[in-house]
């Protein structure tokens, strides 16, 4: 994203790429402003997902990472525990904290 843009939209690009995104606007330096905007659009993204559904593990991992991005403790606690109950596989929560860690 050498303009500070990015064209992932809710819709068009699946939630990985979307929590792709605004971890790549986060890591750049200085961060790309426009990432609030970005993981506003995503996190809403993923939230509607479930109305959808039954949630998964992986939504709720999204919502966690997204909850890291948007340095809200509060939402990250209330997430991590909704996620932890609902591990289908023992690989997703190492997974996800190493995601957090790259």
């Amino acid at each position: 994203m050498p303009d500070g843009g990015s064209s992932w939209s809710a819709g068009s690009r699946s939630n990985s790429e979307g929590i792709n995104a605004v971890t790549l606007m986060e890591l750049a330096g200085p961060p790309d402003q426009q990432r609030v905007e970005l993981l506003s659009v995503v996190t809403g993204a993923v939230r509607r997902r479930p109305a959808k559904g039954t949630p998964d593990c992986s939504e709720q991992a999204t919502l966690l990472e997204l909850a890291v991005l948007a340095d809200n403790e509060a939402a990250a606690i209330e997430v991590a525990s909704t996620a932890l109950a609902l591990v289908c596989e023992n690989r997703e929560p190492e997974a996800t904290a190493r995601n957090r860690r790259a």
